[in-house]
């Protein structure tokens, strides 16, 4: 930009004071023009010249208890942050951040005073890898697939972000219930999972792979040798520990399945969920990788899978939510309240296998689990229920979506169509952001999920209005 294009963008609703737009007129010239200030610099010809403004006009400066952070300038630092804790050590002058920079920092990066840009140890360089096996009964093929495009939702989300990974480096599995008559040509299950797997051994950007399979572990042999002799059938069951990604044809070995994850040679850090009956613990040779495993029970015992979905499943999603959507188990959940209670910033490992542990129990087997790993902290805690405010020039009261309504954009609108009483069958909603521009180059209009999250995340007002559908 030149100075003019400055002038001429400058809008008068927001800066009608003469004196003072001269000012920053004058600061934003001398920052275009220099490219090499110090941070000293900096202090000098910008923040020392707006205290002097705010003081010479009597503006009152909001001055917090406690020191605040140096990125957002607004809340506490946090007394610990994986953003900093890891770069501390090779650096002369020390950024000092609270949490929210630290999650918000996906989408506001955080550069240190020494120039390192900083990345939080949770969700940045993550992969995940989401299974769904099928089954014969379609009430209990839908809920796994359900479960596990929720718990897709989960870990992507980037507000609340419980774990923030990003969606390109997300790989999900589901069994395919659309009715075609080309079923039989569909790529099996076990092809799709080797895909994926082969795709993150090569991405050198993955440090950390979370892989979650819901699925049968049991073959029709071991199933058979149960109803007979339950200790024969678990033998078995150890022996072959099959994994049955199909309805009932599709079984994959334990051998195999192995051979696949240690081909994971670009991951530092594996994650490793199995929610299915007879789980096995992996034996890995490699002894430099950090492996944490959870099993939704030992290896002894089947794991409980109903029409509803998976126990195991349902307790390890509203762990990770913690209390994004203030939802419990039962008014009086003594296990929800401790949880939320004992909280820190982070949800860890330790926690989260406490959380689901104690509501299993007398309801379905204990997990298990193996640690042979420094990382701990697996998730950010979160306790608020985030909503989104649109307003509409024909209403006085603005309307506030609940986050977890935000799935796509149609639904999206449908949902505002009703909240502000407008005929959904002869009108349809077009959505704005007020970015405070006059001209008339600016796209203001949200047509996406992304566009509407971008505009709440920085800030910027939403705006709807109410158009009649054009007549087909």
């Amino acid at each position: 930009m030149d100075k003019k294009q400055i002038q001429d963008r400058l809008d008068t609703k927001v800066w009608n004071d003469k004196e003072i737009t001269k000012k920053l007129y004058e600061m934003s010239k001398k920052c275009l023009k220099e490219f090499k200030w110090t941070i000293g610099d900096f202090e000098t010809n910008v923040i020392e010249q707006l205290l002097e403004i705010i003081r010479t006009e009597g503006i009152d400066i909001y001055e917090s208890q406690e020191e605040a952070c140096h990125h957002c300038v607004i809340n506490p630092i946090a007394k610990n942050s994986s953003l900093t804790d890891n770069h501390y050590a090779n650096c002369n002058r020390k950024i000092e951040l609270c949490i929210a920079c630290e999650k918000n920092s996906i989408l506001n990066p955080v550069t240190c005073y020494c120039g390192a840009r900083l990345k939080s140890v949770i969700g940045s360089k993550w992969g995940a890898l989401l299974v769904a096996g099928d089954d014969e009964n379609p009430e209990k093929a839908a809920a796994m697939k359900r479960e596990i495009l929720e718990l897709e939702r989960v870990v992507t989300s980037k507000a609340p972000r419980i774990i923030g990974i990003s969606k390109c480096n997300v790989k999900t599995v589901v069994p395919d219930d659309t009715k075609t008559a080309n079923k039989t040509e569909e790529t099996p299950t076990w092809t799709k999972i080797t895909e994926h797997i082969a795709h993150f051994a090569k991405d050198v950007n993955i440090d950390t792979l979370l892989m979650y399979f819901s699925c049968h572990g049991a073959d029709e042999e071991v199933e058979n040798l149960e109803k007979s002799d339950p200790s024969e059938a678990f033998k078995s069951s150890v022996q072959e520990n099959m994994f049955q990604l199909g309805k009932s044809s599709e079984l994959i070995s334990l051998k195999d399945f192995q051979k696949e994850i240690e081909s994971l040679k670009n991951v530092n850090k594996l994650i490793l969920f199995l929610d299915r009956c007879f789980p096995p613990m992996i034996d890995f040779k490699d002894s430099q990788r950090e492996f944490i495993q959870i099993n939704a029970c030992s290896e002894g015992e089947k794991a409980i899978l109903n029409d509803e979905g998976s126990l195991f499943t349902k307790y390890v999603i509203q762990g990770l939510k913690a209390r994004s959507e203030k939802r419990e188990c039962s008014k009086d959940c003594h296990h929800c309240s401790s949880y939320w209670e004992r909280r820190t910033e982070y949800i860890s490992i330790d926690n989260l296998f406490d959380y689901v542990n104690k509501h299993l129990k007398q309801k379905a087997p204990t997990p298990k689990r193996h640690l042979k790993s420094t990382l701990n902290d697996i998730a950010f805690f979160t306790e608020d229920v985030v909503h989104i405010e649109f307003t509409s020039k024909g209403s006085q009261t603005p309307v506030r979506l609940p986050l977890e309504y935000l799935k796509n954009i149609d639904e999206v609108k449908l949902m505002l169509l009703k909240e502000f009483k407008v005929d959904t069958e002869t009108h349809e909603v077009k959505i704005e952001k007020d970015i405070f521009r006059n001209d008339q180059e600016a796209d203001d209009e949200c047509k996406t999920l992304e566009h509407v999250m971008e505009a709440w995340i920085n800030r910027f007002p939403l705006d709807v209005s109410f158009l009649k559908k054009k007549k087909t």
